[in-house]
């Protein structure tokens, strides 16, 4: 790095690996632990910023702290500890989508413009500080969150970098760069984390772009559905492990016989090779490989609607047609 003489020392503060995995036995590193050890950095793994105190380093103190993706809000006495404070490294083009998640999000709203921030810590608040520096905006094309963070890791590096050779942190403006860029609406301005909420499919408001689109970013999608021969108001998982695609070969008098969107039908009765289709309320029909009912291993979708009774006794339509019969629940 050019005027490697002004930095003395960095030290690297990570989080401590967390359990993953089936029953929680796999601990998993953050990936700066094993970059850090390779270039002998002293690392300190923090989970709380309770009785902890920024090391000194041959006498002397930290005075710059650079946040990246950290997830835990560094308090004021660090912040207001360090000579120039800290700066946070954001991949969004700020303020579009501050937050836990932005990449998820940049990706889910299907916006096709996005970049990288420099800012401020704000003593209180995520993603509140002062834009220092932003990239150009970038049309990234990525299609998921990894392509997504191999495009704009570099830029972040760059924007970073040229940051500190900058100095953009000794005399930072005070006011807060808070306005909306021209055209954005509020709605998509924020990144929140995401639960398993933001996977469970509203057949009666997500297209079939929506659906295909989430299931690409953020992974296995899910619905209720009430088996076929129940009686009771009792409910049961489906995951859907391979997610979904749009099936334009679907007929079209098919497509008018499904009465309403989250209503899956089977064509190919008397075929070896049966489909399922299930229509959206944009009026696409889409098909997925797999299914998993909760408790249940992975199957085809056709094996799991017939081992978990969703498909039912026949019904009137059946009595007109062999070729496909709708099946007799919704999801929901």
């Amino acid at each position: 790095m050019e005027n490697a003489e002004s930095i003395a020392s960095i030290d690297v503060i990570c989080r401590p690996p967390k359990a993953t995995g089936r029953g929680l036995k796999k601990l998993r590193q953050v990936p700066i632990l094993s970059a850090a050890k390779n270039l002998s950095l002293p690392v300190h793994e923090v989970d709380t910023f309770t009785e902890w105190t920024p090391p000194a380093t041959h006498g002397r103190y930290i005075n710059l702290v650079v946040a990246v993706s950290f997830g835990l809000l560094i308090p004021p006495r660090i912040i207001n500890g360090a000579k120039y404070g800290g700066v946070n490294v954001h991949p969004s083009l700020l303020p579009a989508f501050r937050g836990a998640a932005p990449l998820h999000h940049t990706l889910l709203s299907g916006t096709e413009v996005t970049g990288v921030s420099l800012q401020t810590l704000h003593p209180t608040k995520f993603d509140h500080g002062v834009i220092l520096a932003q990239t150009a905006p970038l049309r990234h094309g990525a299609q998921t969150v990894k392509e997504l963070e191999k495009i704009l890791s570099p830029e972040a590096a760059k924007l970073l970098l040229q940051g500190i050779r900058d100095r953009v942190f000794v005399n930072p403006p005070k006011e807060i760069n808070d306005r909306n860029a021209p055209g954005e609406e509020k709605a998509i301005l924020r990144a929140p984390k995401l639960s398993t909420v933001d996977r469970h499919i509203d057949w009666q408001s997500w297209t079939a772009e929506r659906i295909v689109r989430t299931h690409r970013v953020i992974g296995p999608l899910w619905n209720y559905f009430s088996r076929a021969d129940e009686t009771s108001s009792k409910q049961t998982r489906m995951i859907w492990p391979s997610g979904f695609r749009e099936s334009p070969e679907c007929p079209e008098y098919i497509k008018a016989l499904v009465p309403n969107a989250g209503h899956p039908i089977i064509v190919g009765l008397q075929s070896p090779t049966q489909d399922i289709y299930i229509k959206t309320c944009d009026g696409h029909m889409l098909q997925s490989d797999y299914a998993k009912v909760e408790g249940d291993i992975t199957r085809s979708f056709v094996h799991a609607a017939r081992r978990t009774r969703m498909i039912g006794p026949p019904t009137d339509l059946d009595e007109s047609s062999q070729e496909f019969k709708l099946f007799d629940c919704s999801l929901s």
